[in-house]
């Protein structure tokens, strides 16, 4: 037998701690209860207030857990005695807890997701200590930012010891239907990580320079976040996503010794012009998608703007970097 207990996320303890603070009109503080129930929608300055007092108590918890720690610290310096309270710590460590749930739910953020969206990240930002024997270069950027045509003209040279992956895009059964009725969303995401794991799997054992078109990171945190904003992605699909890219990083952190990414970019004029070739024309989703790409720019060593630029020019400018 199963025990339900087990199956508790955070996601429910948001709901717990949500259901907690109302039945004892803690929901509303820093006003008295009752005060704000009338106000629908509540006003800015009203959540302010609100996310302002979680983040003090959340404040004071902390301080409270260091002041232990303190404690401890102190009767093992004067007194060289080595005692821990254990189950003190754990309550302290417990309302920090508490308080982070509160806070969560007062900026209206579901913190599993924000949480394994931030490990993503974070998974890109520091890179691990040990790893593979392949250096690789990402090429990045937003739809019409010239990534794959770039890429495409890279493998075209032929270069000895060097292996490309192309995002064809046009292969992926789901896509369509997943951008234009917001159907198959959850296999159209699957379909690209699956294929990125593809390529690295049959190249494990090689040695050569890999060079990749678009951030896998891009999958879940620009798309896949995009869609689950707008609710086209339900939550546990994307938490579902967002674990698969963890393991899929973990994969490619093993494989490669370096990551470098080049960031394309060019004016929205231009990029939409590049995207209407390609049947894509929804201005308000670019500029959504654009947008959201400044996390995977904020991690490139190096930013083109192609606006203006000739095939030729960007990819002798690729090239320089890949061979430096």
């Amino acid at each position: 037998m199963t025990n339900d207990a087990t199956k508790v996320t955070n996601h429910e303890m948001q709901r717990l701690q949500a259901e907690f603070d109302k039945s004892r009109g803690f929901h509303q503080l820093p006003f008295p209860p009752n005060a704000i129930d009338h106000k629908h929608p509540l006003s800015f300055a009203d959540k302010l207030s609100m996310a302002e007092f979680a983040a003090i108590g959340l404040g004071g918890e902390v301080g409270e857990l260091l002041n232990g720690l303190k404690k401890i610290r102190r009767n093992l310096a004067m007194k060289g005695i080595e005692t821990v309270d254990p189950q003190s710590l754990l309550e302290e460590v417990a309302d920090v807890y508490s308080y982070l749930l509160k806070l969560g739910n007062v900026l209206g953020h579901d913190l599993e997701v924000a949480y394994l969206e931030k490990m993503c990240l974070n998974l890109s930002r520091f890179p691990a200590l040990e790893q593979g024997q392949q250096p690789t270069f990402i090429i990045a950027g937003p739809p019409g930012s010239g990534k794959s045509s770039v890429s495409s003209a890279l493998e075209k040279m032929n270069r000895k010891g060097r292996t490309i992956y192309i995002e064809d895009f046009s292969q992926n059964p789901f896509l369509l239907d997943a951008i234009s009725q917001g159907r198959s969303v959850f296999e159209s995401q699957e379909w690209f990580i699956e294929k990125v794991r593809s390529f690295l799997a049959r190249r494990s054992s090689e040695k050569s320079v890999i060079v990749i078109d678009q951030s896998p990171l891009a999958i879940p945190l620009v798309y896949g976040h995009d869609f689950y904003v707008g609710s086209i992605l339900g939550r546990s699909d994307y938490l579902f996503h967002l674990h698969n890219y963890l393991r899929l990083h973990g994969e490619f952190e093993r494989a490669v010794s370096s990551i470098s990414t080049i960031y394309l970019t060019a004016d929205m004029d231009t990029l939409m012009h590049r995207c209407s070739a390609k049947g894509f024309v929804d201005r308000d989703w670019l500029v959504r998608i654009v947008e959201r790409f400044h996390i995977i720019r904020d991690l490139s060593e190096v930013c083109i703007d192609t606006t203006g630029m000739s095939l030729d020019e960007v990819v002798l400018r690729v090239e320089s970097l890949i061979e430096d």
